[in-house]
């Protein structure tokens, strides 16, 4: 009893640091896919830096907006 009580704990933890993992790498992508339309619209209007730097917050803002 004591053996499947254990191994039900380590199925547990384990199932639990591999969503971990996945829930990382989710919003690694996110994140990354994001600054690549950040970059593409910056790369693309040819701004300043003043303008850079307000789109940037702009899009900052709207991300913690959404939370």
């Amino acid at each position: 009893m004591i053996t499947f009580i254990l191994g039900l704990l380590i199925g547990s933890i384990a199932m639990f640091l591999i969503y971990l993992k996945q829930t990382k790498e989710i919003a690694a992508k996110i994140i990354s896919s994001i600054l690549e339309d950040c970059v593409e619209k910056i790369e693309l209007h040819e701004w300043g830096t003043e303008k850079i730097v307000e789109f940037l917050n702009n899009a900052a803002n709207k991300l913690k907006n959404k939370k």
